[in-house]
């Protein structure tokens, strides 16, 4: 804006907050001046004085907890103002995904595609996302036919890509003929 003042009339100038941007202070003549968003002097002289500001950028990283278990990213490293976060994640054969923690351990989302939008001037500029997984379980049942024929042995946890022996032992007077 433009004012004009009188020689020795107080002049008070405010830098308006601007979401998304830092001020950086009143510059002059490719000076800084003052750093305070109020610049009070009195009039006396011809002056351009210019509100700086500078954008804010927010790091965000996201990674898997475990490498092993699967990846996890984000859609870019730098975001700015108004920009939404995109989180994905991609689990290893034999993995699930639980969820999202912050760099604090504090959960954050139990959704592989957390999205959400640098929105608020008060938000932290860096962020760290950990993805946890987990091994995916199956739940193997087993029976005998006739029901006292004997029993079923069941060795390793159901897991996934991974062995599970059945051994079965029977009853006196049965003979096993079979899985079926």
């Amino acid at each position: 804006g433009v004012g004009e003042f009188e020689h020795g009339d107080p002049v008070s100038l405010s830098a308006p907050i601007i979401d998304g941007y830092k001020f950086i202070g009143w510059e002059e003549e490719s000076t800084i001046i003052s750093e305070s968003m109020v610049l009070n002097f009195s009039a006396g002289a011809d002056r351009h004085l210019v509100a700086k500001y500078e954008r804010i950028e927010y790091k965000v990283q996201a990674y898997a907890f475990d490498d092993e278990m699967g990846s996890a990213g984000a859609s870019a490293e730098t975001y700015y103002y108004g920009e939404t976060v995109e989180l994905s994640v991609t689990p290893e054969p034999g993995y699930k995904f639980v969820k999202w923690v912050d760099a604090e351990d504090n959960f954050v989302s139990d959704d592989p595609y957390y999205s959400f939008e640098i929105n608020d001037t008060d938000m932290p500029t860096e962020y760290v996302f950990k993805a946890h997984f987990e091994r995916i379980k199956y739940n193997i049942q087993t029976s005998v036919n006739p029901e006292n024929a004997g029993v079923v042995n069941v060795e390793g946890d159901g897991a996934e890509n991974t062995d599970v022996t059945l051994t079965a032992v029977p009853a006196e007077g049965y003979i096993f003929t079979g899985w079926n």
